[in-house]
Formats: structure tokens, C-alpha cells, sequence
């Protein structure tokens, strides 16, 4: 398997020492991938967000990157001229529909088992968890999606991005709800995963929430879950 980098969320500064570990462990000779999907063109165009990633990682040293927002009839030979892949933020609901309805969900999860790195920002680091249910109501099923199913590569853990202290007891609760444990990201922190190893960099810690219980997550904790 490649690495797989969760990130809470937060702005360029929050998640400096992220993007430079991200960088560092790359092929930048190689095209960055760029999927902006999740986002709403409306609210910020897909142009705008290009040029944001543009101003975020050409000073780090990723000199070309490729936007994609069509991923119809894409396939893992496509895939194999980047050097990573780097799915942004927005509406969860809405980037799992395109990625389901597109079958890009199988290419990734394909990417991933060949070795190569994906980037997941907020609702694209959500998207890994085992489903995307606990999600609260500020993210709007808006396209009808009814398979919340996701792409399931964290040990059958969920995944809550821009974790806050008064967030704890809506994950308890998902946690009993919905039966998986949670993975809980603050901003400006990231959740690495490469053949099964498990960091955590940033900021601020991350949690793992079990039923009635909260840790740190750790290789440890991970690899202990009652439910692994």
C-alpha cells in the first residue's frame, strides 16, 4: 500500500508542516493530480481554487499541477503520470456521489495499493473512512446519495475532520449509532498512513473514539481497537 495523508482541514498556514511533509515524500519531477470536485464552482470557482493550490505548493516545489473536475472514464493507467494525488474540501456527500457514479472510487483505492500517495483535505480525507453517516447536518446531502458507504482504508474507522473539543459528544454518540470507531482530526493536523504504519503531525493531536472511551491515536491504539 502507498500513504495515505488525512488532513483536518485548516488554512495554508495551519497546515504548513503538513503540505511540507506531503512534498518531501513525493516524486515532484512528476505532475501533481488536483481534484477540486467536492467544492462548489458557485461559491468559488474551480480557476480560483487551481490558482489556490498553485500559490500554496509551487513554493514548496511543486512546479506542475493538474486539475481534473471530469473524472468520467478515468482508469489507473491515467493515474500513473502524477506523482500524487491532492482531493480537496466542500460537500462530502456531493464528491462520494461523483466519485461512486464515476467508479473512481476503485481507481483510487487502486492508486493507493500500487504504491502511490493520495492527499485527502476535509471531505477528501472523509471519504476514506468505512462510511460517511456520522456526518453532522451542516453537510447537505444535496444529490441524493443513499450508499454512504465509503472508501474504507483506516481499519473500518470513520473519519470526523475539523475536530473540536465541543465535537466529543456528537462523536460518542455517532460512535454508538453507528457501530465503527471514529477517527477525530482537528485543524492544522494530519493522519498518516503508509503500509500500515500510522503519524500523526500537526498542531494538535488526533483521537481515536470507541464506545465510551477516547484516546490519543497512536500506532498503538489503532492496532489494539476492540473492533480490529
Amino acid at each position: 500500500m502507498g500513504s495515505l495523508i488525512l488532513s483536518g482541514g485548516g488554512g495554508p498556514k495551519e497546515t504548513l508542516e503538513i503540505n511540507k511533509y506531503f512534498v518531501q515524500n513525493i516524486d515532484i519531477s512528476k505532475p501533481l493530480l488536483y481534484l477540486p470536485i467536492a467544492g462548489n464552482p458557485d461559491y468559488r470557482t474551480y480557476e480560483s481554487s487551481y490558482d489556490y493550490m498553485n500559490n500554496v505548493f509551487n513554493p514548496l516545489g511543486i512546479n506542475e499541477i493538474t486539475m481534473w473536475v471530469d473524472i468520467e472514464n478515468k482508469n489507473i493507467e491515467d493515474m500513473k503520470q502524477f506523482s500524487a494525488v491532492y482531493i480537496s474540501g466542500g460537500n462530502t456527500f456531493s464528491l462520494l456521489n461523483d466519485l461512486k457514479s464515476a467508479r473512481f472510487d476503485a481507481v483510487l483505492s487502486q492508486f493507493l495499493l500500487e504504491g502511490g500517495t493520495i492527499f485527502g483535505q476535509s471531505a477528501g480525507a472523509i471519504i476514506f473512512g468505512n462510511h460517511i453517516k456520522i456526518l453532522p447536518d451542516v453537510n447537505l446531502n444535496n444529490v441524493g446519495l443513499k450508499n454512504f458507504n465509503a472508501l474504507n482504508r483506516v481499519k473500518n474507522c470513520c473519519i470526523w475532520c475539523h475536530y473540536k473539543k465541543e465535537d466529543h459528544e456528537m462523536i460518542e454518540e455517532a460512535v454508538i449509532e453507528y457501530g465503527h470507531p471514529i477517527i477525530a482530526i482537528p485543524d492544522g493536523t494530519a493522519v498518516i498512513l503508509t503500509d500500515n504504519r500510522i503519524r500523526v503531525i500537526g498542531s494538535e493531536p488526533a483521537y481515536l473514539f470507541e464506545e465510551d472511551k477516547k484516546e490519543l491515536l497512536t500506532e498503538e491504539t489503532l492496532n489494539k481497537m476492540s473492533s480490529c
